[in-house]
């Protein structure tokens, strides 16, 4: 996925808030000349077409940080992003810029704004695509609000159904300190990577991405993903067990999630299994029969029956 994002000074214009620009002076000024962007983007994706398979119109058009033009002209860039890289690469995928959930303006008055703008222009995307970056205060919890809030605002505005995207997901920490190892540590931290991914596909979203991936430890993001930090290695964890399988939907029932997937085991014969875990602190899952257990992060697998306690920790249930 390709982000497009940041104006070059030459091509935009001074902004109200020069001060909180990421990129530089007029980086987020929409271009002055739209037929520039167009034919920027046009020149991108016949460069990179086969190459680069998904274009993000642009990142966080609600953040002034990023974006201080109308949500009309957003909505115009998008529209002509869409004509120019389906000209050059029509099998790539062209998602909405990203809107904030974190940020309630930005959601309902920002992002409201461009959506309506969207949809009075046939709703020119493949993809619609939030960022998901709850409060570590509010967690898991946090997060699935505002995931659902999102969906709730596409309803809202008319939105015809198209896939769901997370393109930036973390949990944002604005407390100071934290180094070397940040605010969200250990089996926490493990299990709150692993749920955000399953609570994604749980409530509709094909794609969840990782925000970010580094060696150095980076103060504002919650979960740090270096080279052995535990969330690291649930995530390879999940990937393990899920990458190659079928997605089958989950079941919500007393606090406890179940996520189903289609596998193939030995001899191309199936093998299908569960991931189980808590809502909340703790939940009760049922095992018929004898299974293996093997948490995500922490524990070794065990055969089990009967009543298994579960907590956040995500539980691989397959057969013994």
């Amino acid at each position: 996925l390709f982000v497009f994002c940041g104006t070059p000074a030459w091509a935009g214009r001074d902004v109200p808030q020069p001060k909180v620009e990421v990129q530089g002076p007029r980086s987020t000024s929409p271009p002055t000349n739209l037929d520039d962007w167009s034919a920027y983007v046009s020149a991108v994706a016949q460069r990179y077409k086969g190459r680069i398979t998904g274009y993000e119109v642009w990142n966080e058009a609600t953040s002034p940080q990023f974006y201080q033009g109308s949500m009309d002209t957003m909505a115009d860039m998008t529209r002509r992003a869409y004509t120019a890289i389906k000209a050059a690469d029509p099998a790539a995928t062209v998602t909405t810029a990203s809107i904030q959930t974190h940020i309630p303006k930005s959601l309902n008055t920002l992002g409201k704004d461009y959506l309506a703008a969207l949809g009075a222009r046939q709703w020119p995307v493949d993809v619609f695509n939030a960022h998901g970056y709850p409060a570590g205060t509010t967690g898991l919890q946090g997060r699935r609000a505002q995931l659902d809030a999102f969906k709730n605002l596409l309803r809202e505005t008319g939105a015809p159904t198209k896939p769901l995207w997370d393109t930036e997901d973390n949990y944002e920490v604005s407390l100071p300190g934290g180094e070397p190892d940040a605010r969200i540590v250990g089996d926490q931290a493990a299990a709150w990577t692993a749920v955000s991914y399953l609570d994604g596909w749980r409530q509709g979203y094909q794609r969840t991405y990782w925000y970010l991936w580094s060696d150095a430890y980076v103060g504002f993001v919650g979960i740090q993903m270096r080279a052995g930090d535990p969330a690291t290695a649930a995530l390879s964890t999940l990937g393990d067990w899920t990458i190659g399988t079928r997605y089958q939907g989950c079941d919500e029932a007393g606090g406890l999630v179940t996520c189903h997937f289609q596998g193939t085991g030995a001899a191309g014969k199936p093998a299908d299994f569960d991931i189980v875990y808590a809502l909340g602190d703790s939940a009760q899952a049922t095992v018929a029969g004898e299974r293996n257990a093997c948490p995500l992060y922490g524990s070794p697998c065990r055969k089990v029956s009967g009543q298994l306690a579960v907590t956040s920790m995500p539980v691989r249930l397959s057969a013994a």
